[in-house]
């Protein structure tokens, strides 16, 4: 009824259909999104340890299934410290570059992406974090969440929301048509153990 009086065609988005229907990302991924957000939920544990906010953060490269970087909330050694701040450095450090020195918090650490040496057609290194998985335990706030953006991530995984959360709580800074760069956002992963740390 609804052609007839105003033609229309309907274009599937293949992505919504199979992310509506649960199917978005295999056992596989999930059993791997699952250990990266566990090796989040340790350094949370060490940054509480410390006496800091329980949050922690990983990034990862996703095609070479490979941690880049590892980080927790680090507020107490400077006010812009987050975790997720902290991880986007020890990324740039893994790329020869960086800002800041966190050698006295042993679970914060990277790794330098492994490069194709028999392939000089690879291309050069990314940028920052072009092409890069975030774990996070907590939504990200507005500065890490455009940190995030200019950092280029590829997508964000978070397991408990914020009040004052920028992806997806208050803002929903990852998908702004009128920024440079938009990335994909998921939330809930092993929500249950996130949640936990914001009580503790």
């Amino acid at each position: 009824l609804a052609s007839r009086r105003w033609p229309t065609s309907f274009h599937e988005d293949k992505q919504v259909t199979v992310a509506l229907k649960g199917e978005l990302f295999g056992p596989q991924q999930k059993a791997m999104m699952h250990m990266y957000m566990m090796a989040a939920l340790t350094a949370a544990k060490a940054a509480k340890d410390l006496g800091m906010e329980a949050v922690g953060a990983v990034v990862v490269d996703p095609e070479k299934e490979q941690i880049i970087a590892v980080g927790h909330d680090c507020r107490g050694n400077h006010p812009l410290h987050h975790a997720v701040m902290v991880c986007i450095d020890l990324v740039a450090q893994s790329q020869g570059s960086g800002c800041y020195r966190f050698d006295s918090f042993t679970a914060c650490s990277f790794t330098s992406p492994k490069i194709n040496a028999s392939n000089p057609e690879a291309g050069p290194r990314p940028y920052i974090c072009t092409g890069y998985d975030l774990y996070v335990t907590r939504e990200p706030c507005v500065m890490c969440s455009m940190a995030l953006v200019h950092s280029r991530i590829g997508r964000v995984f978070y397991g408990s929301a914020s009040a004052d959360g920028a992806l997806g709580t208050k803002f929903k800074i990852h998908s702004r048509k009128d920024l440079n760069h938009r990335f994909e956002v998921f939330r809930g992963v092993l929500s249950d153990q996130c949640e936990h740390l914001n009580r503790m």
